[in-house]
């Protein structure tokens, strides 16, 4: 709840000062990786969580949500976790990539 109420914050206050800009709400993910295995389910728990927050925000809001976890999770279809994120949860540069990609997508839509 904290979180979401504080994303609404964010988001109103942003709207109060430009209110024709354009807002994207990026999907929080995470993959498997040695900061995230130890504790997989504790992190992939508490990531779902924050990620439904995120869409209820964007929803909320009228805003452009960008689900990038089933993107993580199609992309390790194609490699392992370790060449999209460092650890499972920041990005390598391939995972930066990817999240630009989908964010393009987005905005162009």
């Amino acid at each position: 709840p904290k979180y979401e109420r504080i994303y609404g914050m964010m988001i109103e206050e942003i709207r109060a000062v430009l209110p024709n800009v354009k807002i994207i709400i990026l999907e929080p993910f995470v993959t498997h990786g040695v900061a995230t295995d130890p504790k997989w389910d504790a992190f992939f728990g508490g990531v779902a969580d924050h990620a439904a927050a995120a869409k209820r925000t964007a929803v909320k809001y009228g805003l452009t949500f960008v689900p990038l976890q089933s993107a993580f999770n199609d992309a390790i279809q194609k490699a392992p976790a370790a060449y999209w994120t460092q650890d499972g949860v920041h990005p390598t540069t391939a995972g930066h990539a990817l999240i630009a990609r989908e964010w393009l997508r987005a905005f162009e839509a």
